[in-house]
């Protein structure tokens, strides 16, 4: 049996969601977190399938040689915004896509700038914010 992939946070990782905290609450206060939409996305499991997936969670209390293979699979990747004025509406990956920063332009950020950017936010003072993954890291996005 293969071994499964195991999402676990390494040291760097940890340092870097111990220090970015603090200065986005420092640009958030005094109301503008209301200012804000902040997307992201996610896997969406469906139950019921009896798949076996190739990642697995596992918590900090638990051992790798503990995992049992799990019987979900993932069908689809969504993306989805919330903010102080409502939330937007989810976005779908094709099944199969590779999510570089030209497919995340054209598949997902132009449709939440011309749908829900203009209807959260009429006036247009509004802030985006993403995590860091390499497609939103990009410098043409």
């Amino acid at each position: 049996m293969k071994k499964p992939k195991c999402h676990h946070l390494n040291e760097r990782s940890v340092q870097i969601r111990r220090n970015r905290p603090w200065p986005l609450y420092k640009f958030l206060r005094k109301n503008r977190w209301r200012k804000f939409i902040t997307t992201d996305d996610v896997w969406i499991y469906l139950p019921d399938t009896n798949a076996k997936s190739k990642v697995q969670y596992l918590s900090r209390d638990q051992n790798r040689r503990d995992l049992t293979p799990s019987t979900t699979v993932i069908h689809h990747k969504g993306v989805m915004g919330i903010s102080a004025n409502g939330v937007t509406k989810p976005r779908f990956v094709q099944p199969g896509a590779k999510i570089n920063s030209e497919y995340y332009i054209q598949k997902i950020l132009k449709l939440f700038l011309k749908n829900d950017y203009c209807r959260l936010y009429p006036n247009g003072d509004v802030v985006s914010h993403q995590d860091s993954a390499p497609s939103h890291a990009s410098r043409v996005t």
